[in-house]
């Protein structure tokens, strides 16, 4: 069996290097500089990998021993090194580094949170779920809050993003009071 891991890791590397190798040899002759543009895929690629293993279980949940799947766990670190693979590939082909100020919203909370709910998909804990998606959900929402404040507002980048953005942290505030209001008129009181 060890042997047989050995093998498929062997594949896998190998078929990695000739894409990569394709890649870099495509860049030459069409003159693009895919050092410059293609390195966030060494973040994300190894985001992918991550999260394929922790879905997949591994040779323990093939041979049927372990239902819990205890490679699931990766799952969590796999989408937080994706999606910080994806917003550094955003901000390399926009050259929008400043939109790191609200964009760390979708790498921490809101990455984290779609990993623990997808863990808990795996391990069929409702629980879990709940919480990943409410996590994810406040991530999202510090996304968009801090988006409007630092674009529409304070315009961090110097780029004009129209009237959405000028009134996108205002109602961004004006959304976030009434779920405040709303979520503790329907809570039990204490």
């Amino acid at each position: 069996m060890v042997l047989a891991m050995e093998r498929q890791g062997g594949t896998v590397l190998g078929l990695i290097l000739i894409a990569v190798g394709v890649v870099f040899l495509i860049g030459q002759f069409a003159n693009i500089d895919v050092g410059h543009y293609g390195w966030p895929f060494l973040v994300i690629i190894p985001g992918v990998v991550l999260l394929i293993a922790g879905i997949d279980g591994g040779p323990l949940r093939a041979q049927g021993s372990l239902p819990l799947r205890p490679t699931a766990g990766l799952v969590i670190p796999g989408m937080i090194v994706t999606t910080t693979g994806l917003v550094l590939l955003y901000q390399n082909a926009t050259d929008h580094w400043e939109s790191w100020a609200y964009a760390w919203a979708l790498v921490g909370p809101a990455a984290s949170g779609v990993g623990v709910a997808l863990m808990g998909v795996l391990r069929g804990s409702d629980t879990q779920i709940r919480r990943g998606l409410n996590t994810a959900g406040v991530g999202l929402a510090l996304f968009v809050g801090f988006a409007a404040l630092f674009e529409g507002v304070l315009r961090i980048s110097g780029r004009d993003f129209g009237p959405i953005a000028s009134i996108g942290f205002p109602l961004v505030l004006v959304a976030l009071g009434v779920f405040l209001l709303v979520g503790r008129l329907r809570a039990p009181a204490a």
